[in-house]
């Protein structure tokens, strides 16, 4: 089965077209602003390895020695499945380019030091500031 890809860029958006040879298209739109800029200062990722492992068996001093050394990186809150165990956390970067090297070059190193799938997701974190201090957000004191 072949697959083609293709990219436009229309009004400010940026379109992916994705068409294999039994003819499904599927159409993805994303502001262009927000995948193209640099400038965003405050960036969130989130991370989730498909493991179960009580937190106390988590190796997270070795773990957090090199998240520490990341370009960018602000802060890490780590996270543990109330009832499933699985680890995770939430990063702060200085900007999206950060995030991104570590969303796509480094943390996919993490899970396969143990055999295991992963999520990752990378948020704006500025265009949510006026909500997130509403809400009395750590992550936005000063």
């Amino acid at each position: 089965m072949k697959k083609r890809c293709h990219m436009t860029t229309f009004r400010s958006k940026v379109i992916f077209k994705f068409a294999s040879n039994n003819t499904y298209w599927f159409v993805l739109i994303i502001n262009k602003n927000i995948i193209m800029s640099k400038s965003i200062k405050k960036v969130f990722v989130y991370t989730e390895l498909q493991m179960s492992i009580p937190f106390e068996d988590v190796p997270w001093e070795k773990i957090n020695e090199g998240i520490k050394k990341q370009e960018g990186f602000i802060r890490k809150t780590w996270l543990s499945g109330m009832s499933t165990q699985t680890v995770g956390g939430l990063y702060e970067f200085d900007s999206l380019e950060s995030a991104q090297k570590f969303a796509w070059d480094y943390f996919p190193n993490e899970p396969r030091g143990f055999g295991v799938s992963f999520q990752t997701k990378i948020f704006d974190g500025d265009i949510t500031e006026d909500a997130s201090r509403d809400m009395n957000s750590p992550h936005y004191d000063d």
